[in-house]
């Protein structure tokens, strides 16, 4: 099978994924952009940085022309790459797969490959709870049921963006859940060996050997709700639990977070931004990985801790939550914005953070979401394309 791929740019989580791909079929990869440090600030990490980890290798790629007048990855038209069906006529691929419609790439990549007779797969971890407002809602409600229809067929990442498809009337067969997936060896790997300095690791952000250490990790902006986490960690700190926060990310509310913090009593460290070959270590010296926002598509955040051995407390707007979570095992669900049920369910695994059951279905559930488990799951989809394609001449 010679598989196309069309994405935005490199990212930390797609190269793993693009490897073990590249050790089952032929595949080529077209990213559509290449981002700069400042880029990542437009993203909304709060600092310009370029990832420490190897995007690009282990997979054949080529960077396509992007065109557009002001180049980005948060905009339609920020990747425009008109010549991407010249590429794709001149490796003469079976079938093409987009990371999504939301780039003016993306359905140019599209259209050539229908011009050129080729089926193409689209990739969503789209879901139905994402808040938008009225017009963007009814925009959609008009356009997708026609933009939808166009794809041959969806790589979902999960239960809820099989939900986000049905709703808009595409049939169950057309749909293929792919499993998220990050590097689960490196992550695994990383904090092993971090474990064994796991004490010092902790000193080091301030953290006391008795202390139950909750570990934040992402941007630091509003949709994230470390408001709420705040406000359940001063419970915690009034009922007599000894705690830490780490906080591993920057973005624009970091000074107001610093601020409740302060205010709060809650005992937290501002580890800031980490890059990928550090994170490992932070994963291994925390206790807990709490992820309150108010939407996330997926949160593969959660699938770095759980590759660490660290479970996790969602809120129910979390995108993984309904599959990557068994309640008192891999974590819990709590309504958003509930502080009470958040701070109760934090307390509930203080205790049992590191029990054998915990860890035991940890490692199987991060089996499951894993880079070559997605390959294969990506590869039987695109199977069942190209065999409906074949009927269907």
């Amino acid at each position: 099978m010679r598989l196309g791929v069309v994405t935005s740019h490199p990212i930390q989580y797609q190269a793993p994924l693009f490897r073990a791909l590249a050790e089952r079929v032929d595949l080529h990869v077209y990213f559509a952009h290449r981002a700069t440090a400042d880029n990542q600030v437009e993203a909304g990490f709060g600092a310009g940085f370029d990832w420490d980890t190897d995007l690009t290798s282990g997979f054949p790629h080529t960077f396509l022309d992007n065109v557009a007048a002001n180049p980005s990855i948060t905009r339609f038209g920020g990747c425009d790459t008109p010549d991407v069906g010249r590429a794709l006529a001149g490796d003469r691929i079976d079938a093409l797969i987009t990371y999504g419609w939301h780039f003016k790439s993306y359905l140019q990549a599209g259209r050539a490959a229908k011009r050129l007779g080729v089926p193409v797969i689209a990739r969503t971890d789209s879901y139905l709870d994402a808040q938008r407002s009225v017009l963007k809602r009814l925009a959609k409600a008009l356009g997708y049921p026609f933009v939808l229809r166009w794809f041959d067929g969806f790589l979902a990442t999960g239960t809820r963006a099989v939900e986000f498809l049905r709703h808009y009337s595409i049939p169950a067969g057309r749909i293929f859940v792919v499993p998220y997936c990050v590097d689960n060896e490196f992550f695994a790997t990383g904090a092993t060996a971090a474990r064994r300095d796991r004490d010092r690791i902790r000193a080091e952000h301030g953290a006391a050997s008795d202390e139950f250490v909750v570990l934040f990790v992402g941007k630091l902006i509003e949709r994230k709700r470390l408001d709420v986490l705040l406000e359940a960690l001063s419970l915690l700190t009034k009922r007599g639990l000894k705690l830490r926060l780490f906080i591993v990310g920057t973005g624009d509310l970091e000074q107001a977070v610093r601020r409740h913090a302060s205010q709060s009593s809650v005992p937290t460290t501002f580890i800031g931004f980490v890059n990928q070959s550090g994170l490992a270590a932070i994963y291994a010296a925390a206790d807990l990985l709490v992820l309150p926002s108010q939407i996330e598509t997926w949160g593969l955040v959660v699938n770095e801790a759980f590759a660490c051995g660290l479970p996790a407390v969602l809120s129910d707007r979390i995108g993984c939550a309904p599959d990557m979570i068994q309640e008192n095992l891999t974590g819990r669900i709590v309504p958003v914005g509930d502080h009470q049920a958040l701070a109760n369910a934090i307390q509930e695994f203080s205790g049992r953070a590191h029990d054998s059951m915990v860890r035991d279905a940890l490692a199987a559930m991060t089996a499951r979401y894993s880079p070559s488990c997605s390959a294969e799951a990506i590869i039987a989809a695109a199977t069942v394309v190209l065999g409906r394609r074949g009927l269907d001449r």
